[in-house]
């Protein structure tokens, strides 16, 4: 497993697109937005799902905002391995050529995503420096 995330410096966006798009499973809400925290301070535009307006057909943003990011990072926990939507995601980052998975959880990821390197953050504390460091470094 590979312990960094290698991100460049800054990441040219198109109109309208995003740097990063988070795919997770919504019971690591509190994993995720600690970890857009840090990303935030490098000033990339980060997409995860609560920015879906009220109102809006919530399937065609989130594909329009996949394909527009750069990078997918998908979130594989005890969680997400078994949600639909994840998978969904993971597998449009992953036709695109674009998915970074991230361990969070001890878990194998889905069919499909085992050949693909994964960063391994479940020994890192939530709360440690060391849980965001070596992922942007």
């Amino acid at each position: 497993m590979k312990d960094q995330l290698q991100i460049p410096d800054r990441i040219s966006i198109d109109k309208n697109g995003y740097d990063i798009f988070i795919s997770y499973a919504q019971e690591d809400i509190t994993d995720v937005k600690q970890f857009v925290k840090a990303l935030e301070k490098y000033d990339w535009i980060i997409w995860y799902d609560s920015k879906i307006p009220p109102g809006k057909n919530f399937d065609q943003i989130i594909y329009n905002a996949i394909v527009s990011a750069k990078i997918v990072i998908v979130f594989w926990s005890n969680y997400s391995v078994n949600s639909e939507w994840v998978k969904e995601e993971a597998n449009i980052g992953k036709a695109q050529k674009k998915l970074i998975p991230v361990f969070i959880n001890n878990v194998n990821p889905p069919f499909g995503f085992t050949m693909i390197q994964t960063v391994n953050l479940v020994s890192c504390p939530r709360s440690s420096d060391l849980f965001f460091g070596n992922l942007i470094s």
